[in-house]
């Protein structure tokens, strides 16, 4: 009879939740939580606050090295001290010592929330720093941190190391989350460098939090007594109401890990209420997918005598309906928090706030820059963050790498997402939707709140849907890559009017060529033409017998299938009639696997290479280049970077959109692959005259820069930011 008592209390509290998720969207639509909290502040002076229960021993050591470290802070700091269940008298002679130290006794435990909330109403300063007694911290520990400080920032954590170095490095303080058995498994990361990273939470061991967020997150009864889960519910409140919590590597302290604690309770007791307080975080918190939720009641039904019971008192079920509740009035709920670690900081806010921020979107990774749109991304910003903080939010994050970090360096923040359903979508609209997908809109949403741009803008035509959480004045503007609009009215299909549905909500537009731009009617489009590094290396001339060369990454699948077409049509009869003959490709990561599955590439003298960082000296080595695309738009990088080279390239006319109208000597254009077998012959027999074409003059490397594109770029910057809407 227990059993099904048992059984039927956690069914009942199963649908109370399913009504109250029936009606949250209703809810959420009405009530806004952002005015649930106080707005942020950057603040000035920091008070540590440290909680403390029978560890005068230890506690001794914590405040040496904090008032260490309060000597490297050039602002007020102030040191609190909350005994409580512990006697007044086994800290006499500590509180001779530390005279300067505000100390507050209480007689009965306060447990770990408790001495907190009693800390931060006697704390004098904006930004707390909580810190356990049983650690120790480095001189500039809290100095690292104070940088870091901003209005929409909640906390920065500290590096944790044991104290013991022989102890298998558990606690680091760089937080995340997965799923493991139907419910959330918190653990900590090793630093994988001294970047300032996003964190899931921010552990109220050593941390530094805004005080009157804390206070106000942090006032909620003591669900978690006596320990545990506290904080990390903290954490995922704030990041749903749009405060970040950091994690800064620089800033060392050092623990006695569960010193305290093992006073107590036994590790079993404390293994316990551990489980006890997971259960009831997913209860109150719904972090996991809802797929999970059948999972999470089957828990919550085996759970043990004890921890069932204080679970599911009054009070407790309670709490767990109106956290779940509130949950439906946060503003950025739909943040995908499995993310809140993938985000890197490099400027801090206050150095930052010294230029406007633009907020770029992009659906692919561009670090390192491995195709042609990141490629033009990277150089724009290298030339654009002399002027504004760029913030990159970028999908695939799993194609990020240990190799993207050197180029992070001139952005301020970068934040990777995954969630696109995949790259199979069929058709433009489907595509669209897939990219734009609910993930990338939260984080941006988010964004826009934290970093107040001046201005967003939204890379590639795949992203356009983002404009549907546009909110306020800011400008919007929209790159197009390439634009697929018919050219006749009368061809206009359905996937060309949603694109231009949503092209006309953006207030400017940016095309790669003029073609491009021709084919939209809209009140400001904009040409930012590819370009190249023209002075990274002065022009050599071509060898005398060099190889030809194609660059094209393989994952634009007109580059795999203009190469393709070349190979077959035009390659067997250059090899009849030119000896030694060989071609070079530059196909991309995992392009030498893909071209050995295809008979084409099979041929004497191909050679398929994998991605390259820097193409110029494979330029330099060979004769000449080809471009053998067909039924593109946009404008093809490959040109620029071949002409600034000084090497001649061939291309069908459809691939050299955005340079034809320039009459550049080295570049020939053809209507038909077919075509490329006549110039190709002639060029690689006479030395004399294809150098004659190839060095470039003062006005091609002009016309090829990427500082005509980033001249081109800031002023259009300059017109939208100066007048906040279209720029006209």
């Amino acid at each position: 009879m227990h059993q099904y008592i048992r059984l039927a209390r956690v069914v009942l509290l199963q649908w109370m939740l399913m009504i109250i998720d029936a009606i949250g969207p209703v809810l959420s639509r009405l009530i806004s939580e952002r005015a649930w909290l106080p707005h942020g502040t950057s603040g000035s002076g920091i008070s540590v606050i440290i909680p403390e229960r029978a560890n005068p021993a230890l506690l001794e050591e914590c405040l040496e090295s904090v008032m260490q470290a309060s000597r490297e802070i050039t602002e007020p700091v102030e040191v609190v001290v909350v005994v409580n269940g512990s006697s007044r008298a086994l800290y006499e002679q500590l509180c001779s010592n530390y005279r300067s130290v505000r100390w507050v006794f209480f007689e009965n435990p306060l447990w770990f929330s408790g001495a907190v909330r009693e800390g931060l109403q006697v704390a004098r300063y904006d930004w707390v720093y909580l810190l356990n007694s049983d650690m120790t911290v480095d001189p500039h520990a809290i100095s690292e941190l104070v940088p870091w400080r901003a209005p929409h920032v909640f906390a920065i954590a500290s590096q944790i190391s044991f104290k013991d170095p022989a102890r298998r490095r558990e606690e680091t303080g760089w937080t995340r989350f997965r799923e493991s058995g139907g419910m959330p498994e918190i653990f900590d990361a090793p630093p994988e460098d001294e970047l300032v990273r996003g964190t899931f939470y921010a552990g109220g061991g050593a941390s530094l939090f805004q005080r009157a967020l804390l206070k106000r997150i942090a006032a909620i009864a003591d669900i978690y007594n006596p320990f545990y889960w506290e904080d990390v519910e903290w954490g995922t409140v704030a990041w749903r109401c749009g405060f970040e919590s950091l994690f800064c590597p620089k800033s060392r302290v050092w623990h006695h890990h569960r010193a305290t604690n093992r006073l107590f309770f036994s590790e079993s007791e404390i293994e316990r209420i551990f489980r006890r307080n997971m259960v009831k975080y997913e209860l109150r918190n719904r972090v996991l997918a809802p797929a999970f939720q059948p999972q999470l009641f089957r828990r919550l039904y085996r759970l043990d005598g004890a921890s069932f019971r204080e679970v599911m008192t009054p009070s407790g079920v309670a709490g767990i309906l109106w956290s779940r509740l509130r949950y439906w009035t946060y503003p950025f709920r739909k943040i995908p928090l499995q993310y809140t670690w993938r985000k890197y900081y490099m400027k801090p806010w206050s150095a930052a706030a010294e230029k406007p921020t633009i907020l770029i979107a992009t659906p692919y990774a561009i670090y390192p820059p491995s195709h042609g749109g990141a490629v033009r991304l990277h150089n724009l910003i290298v030339a654009i963050s002399n002027h504004y903080n760029v913030v990159l939010l970028s999908d695939e994050a799993d194609r990020y790498s240990e190799l993207s970090l050197k180029y992070f360096g001139r952005l301020a923040s970068v934040h990777l997402i995954s969630g696109r359903t995949g790259d199979t979508a069929v058709g433009r609209i489907q595509r669209i939707k897939s990219h734009s997908h609910s993930d990338l809109k939260a984080v941006l949403q988010m964004l826009v709140a934290c970093c107040a741009p001046a201005l967003v803008q939204v890379e590639f035509m795949e992203l356009a849907k983002l404009i549907d959480v546009r909110h306020g004045s800011i400008p919007w503007l929209l790159t197009l890559h390439e634009v697929w609009i018919s050219k006749k009215a009368e061809a206009v299909s359905c996937e060309d009017r949603y694109e231009l549905a949503l092209i006309s909500k953006f207030d400017a537009i940016i095309t790669c060529s003029e073609e491009d731009a021709q084919l939209l009617n809209h009140p400001a489009v904009y040409v930012v033409p590819n370009g190249a590094n023209v002075h990274a290396i002065p022009y050599c001339p071509s060898p005398e017998s060099g190889p030809i060369l194609f660059m094209g990454p393989f994952r634009y699948l007109p580059n795999l299938q203009g190469i393709q077409h070349f190979l077959e049509a035009v390659y067997p009869h250059l090899l009849q009639s030119i000896p030694n003959l060989h071609l070079w490709v530059l196909g991309g990561n995992g392009a030498a696997k893909t071209a050995s599955q295809m008979a084409c590439f099979d041929q004497q003298g191909v050679t398929v290479l994998d991605h390259i960082e820097q193409p110029r000296p494979v330029l330099d080595q060979c004769a000449i280049t080809i471009n053998p695309l067909r039924g593109i738009r946009g404008s093809c990088l490959k040109i620029a970077e071949s002409i600034a080279a000084g090497r001649v390239c061939i291309s069908t006319a459809e691939g050299a959109r955005g340079f034809l109208n320039h009459s550049i000597p080295a570049l020939v254009a053809v209507d038909k692959v077919e075509e490329f077998e006549a110039p190709i012959k002639s060029l690689l027999s006479d030395t004399v005259h294809r150098r004659s074409l190839e060095q470039p003059s003062p006005r091609v490397l002009e016309i090829c820069s990427w500082e005509n594109g980033a001249k081109r770029m800031l002023a259009i910057y300059s017109r939208m930011i100066e007048s906040g809407t279209r720029a006209t």
